[in-house]
């Protein structure tokens, strides 16, 4: 959705990366910030790269919870 909105507001996206795993915002929260640390952050990346086949805007079992649920992009402005 956000995908679409940037492209009808005149932006083409340059980069896309799925982004927070559940488990592991999960597990972090009580200690420290999971994205502070270079380990967290790639490890995060590649479960998000590997369960993108997953991806739902609802879940409706606890099997498919365990996806990506942000997304970081770079828009560039077209034109």
């Amino acid at each position: 959705m956000l995908q679409e909105m940037a492209t009808k507001a005149g932006f083409t996206i340059e980069r896309q990366t799925l982004v927070g795993f559940p488990l592991i915002t999960m597990v972090w929260r009580y200690w420290t910030a999971p994205y502070n640390s270079r380990f967290w952050t790639t490890l995060d990346r590649a479960v998000c790269a590997a369960l993108q086949w997953n991806l739902r805007y609802h879940s409706t079992s606890k099997w498919r919870k365990l996806r990506p649920t942000s997304a970081a992009m770079v828009p560039r402005r077209a034109g």
